[in-house]
């Protein structure tokens, strides 16, 4: 390979690390900055990214996130790590612990993709691996965009009305703030009968990440029948624990991961250099009942 493909390839690689390395889409100046390229460079390697599914590019927002083969392949350690055997154990855990299938999404523009999965009681055709589902009308959706700030909610639903499934489906971005705020003051999301899989009911908790970003959610669902609200008092503390936990396994909980390294600072002759300063780590908060 040239010199030209080997700094082509390179210049992609870093892309993705930077896209991998932070919670929430960059626009491109940010991704240029960061991945110390101009910007029409970035512009290019971006849009052959997208092409190929890498990236997804959200119209509204002109951002850019990783997209499904991202994690698949792994363009970062918290990449690597967010769908590799680290979170299929803790999946498995769950799910065996609860008896329901559990899975682990991450959004994509205004849809939810589910990037691991592990499932217990599994009927043919509901397997779910790789599957789009809206946001609005599922509980890893309102999970994922419970913490982002309200601004942000509007611009992905500019132009695109929200769909509509039952009379329970969420039809409008006032109503889906109100129903975030919800979600954010208990700690967790439910949805049941908001899609077009009526009979089964979701639970979703936060995967954190040091600046208290929610960059994945965890799924427990099952049919209403099997998962009922009374169950709730049982399953939700486990489900919150996973997710805790799964924040620190896929490394979500190091505050060095950031889009762009800080300098170091320059020290005078003599001077002793100052260690990495101590930063504490975030907590969840306790759950509260949803009403």
């Amino acid at each position: 390979m040239s010199d030209t493909g080997n700094r082509s390839v390179g210049r992609t690689l870093t892309i993705l690390e930077v896209l991998g390395a932070t919670a929430r889409p960059l626009t491109l100046t940010e991704v240029a900055r960061a991945a110390e390229l101009d910007v029409s460079t970035a512009y290019r390697l971006l849009r052959v990214l997208c092409r190929r599914a890498f990236v997804h590019r959200t119209e509204a927002t002109r951002c850019y996130s990783l997209s499904l083969n991202s994690f698949r392949l792994g363009a970062s350690d918290v990449v690597v790590q967010s769908v590799g055997r680290v979170a299929q154990i803790h999946l498995l855990r769950l799910a065996s612990d609860v008896g329901e299938t559990v899975r682990l999404a991450v959004l994509e523009g205004s849809d939810v993709r589910f990037c691991a999965e592990a499932g217990v009681y599994e009927r043919p055709g509901s397997r779910m691996l790789g599957a789009l589902m809206d946001e609005h009308a599922s509980a890893a959706g309102k999970v994922l965009l419970a913490w982002r700030n309200s601004s942000e909610i509007e611009p992905l639903y500019r132009g695109k009305p929200l769909r509509s499934y039952t009379g329970r489906t969420i039809r409008s971005v006032a109503s889906l703030q109100v129903e975030l705020a919800k979600v954010r003051a208990g700690g967790y999301a439910v949805c049941h009968g908001e899609s077009l899989l009526t009979e089964i009911r979701s639970i979703a908790g936060p995967c954190r990440d040091a600046d208290g970003q929610v960059p994945f959610a965890v799924v427990i669902s099952g049919p209403a029948a099997r998962l009922p609200p009374e169950r709730d008092a049982e399953v939700l503390p486990k489900l919150l624990a996973t997710a805790h936990d799964l924040s620190e396994a896929l490394g979500l909980m190091r505050t060095e991961v950031a889009v762009r390294p800080a300098a170091r600072r320059r020290t005078a002759p003599g001077q002793k250099e100052e260690g990495p300063r101590q930063q504490s780590q975030s907590t969840l908060p306790p759950p509260r009942p949803l009403s």
